[in-house]
């Protein structure tokens, strides 16, 4: 399913670091973590177990709307049949490439972490600790974009086409789902994968993953570096989370990282960086292609579509 792959790379050129949740029916919140795998986010559970008073900040603007596209051609057709009143015509959307994408959202809700820090303070404890089994690769989501309207046309070939008959009285629509009038969509090809969304759905996240920073500095490594560390110390009896303190929060441009002091005085530094397109699909490649999944029919708020 390489086409997912270049819709990922695209989508995150263009909404600068944002990952699309395929399928959008696919349930994602911000606590997820798990692997990549088929260029997606494959959920293992939600932090939230762990840190009982997790707080997700959420906020809502119902006029709030998000058009992107990479590699479509809108094009006028003319007016559209029938009675084609004023306000009334046709565009033709042709795609360019596999991986070429238009998305249309209105009503967006943007969850994240309220407080950065004090998640980062409590889940790395419970991380070093072992209380929660994390992989090398794996991946925390820390921002979810929900819409409650939204369309998503997706091309996995080449050379797809399709049309659009509209009827507005202020012309062709720039956000096909806030669009006054009619919006209506023929394919000239099965090859474009579509979803008309209605219902509150996360479309868009955000995702971090852990990694070793040795001191002195140096390259990065991964987390297995300091659980290496750590058994070497204490053996299999690691202190428990509540033994493991932050000692110095230091910010980055795209990096947190966090000093932990342990019960022998010993420290490390674990860093929490932002997962980079290149980071997301060296963690999806290690996944064979027998686990990806198939396209299968799928139903969103009671309206059959492809994904």
């Amino acid at each position: 399913m390489s086409f997912i792959k270049k819709l990922q790379t695209k989508i995150s050129k263009v909404t600068e670091g944002y990952y699309a949740n395929w399928t959008p029916d696919m349930p994602i919140e911000v606590g997820d973590y798990g692997d990549i795998g088929g260029y997606r986010l494959t959920r293992d559970g939600n932090i939230s177990r762990f840190v009982a008073d997790m707080k997700v900040e959420m906020t809502r603007t119902e006029s709030a709307t998000l058009e992107r596209k990479d590699g479509i051609l809108i094009s006028s057709s003319g007016k559209a049949g029938g009675d084609a009143g004023i306000g009334k015509g046709k565009l033709g959307l042709s795609f360019g490439s596999e991986g070429s994408f238009l998305y249309h959202l209105k009503d967006i809700t943007n969850n994240q972490f309220k407080e950065r820090r004090e998640i980062f303070e409590k889940i790395a404890p419970l991380i070093l600790s072992d209380k929660i089994s994390w992989k090398d690769d794996y991946v925390l989501v820390t921002e979810v974009k929900q819409a409650g309207k939204a369309l998503i046309l997706v091309s996995d070939s080449a050379n797809a086409s399709m049309e659009v008959e509209y009827s507005s009285e202020n012309g062709a629509p720039v956000n096909f789902v806030s669009a006054e009038g009619d919006v209506n969509f023929s394919m000239a090809s099965d090859r474009v994968v579509k979803y008309e969304i209605k219902q509150l759905t996360p479309l868009l996240f955000r995702v971090i993953g852990f990694v070793d920073v040795p001191p002195g500095g140096g390259p990065a490594g991964p987390l297995s570096q300091i659980k290496k560390k750590l058994h070497s110390w204490f053996g299999d009896d690691l202190p428990e989370p509540e033994q493991i303190n932050l000692r110095d929060y230091i910010e980055n441009e795209d990096s947190v990282d966090g000093i932990f002091e342990f019960p022998n005085g010993e420290t490390i530094t674990l860093r929490q960086e932002f997962v980079d397109i290149e980071s997301f699909i060296q963690k999806s490649e290690k996944v064979s292609e027998s686990d990806e999944v198939e396209i299968e029919r799928v139903e969103i708020g009671k309206h059959q579509m492809y994904g």
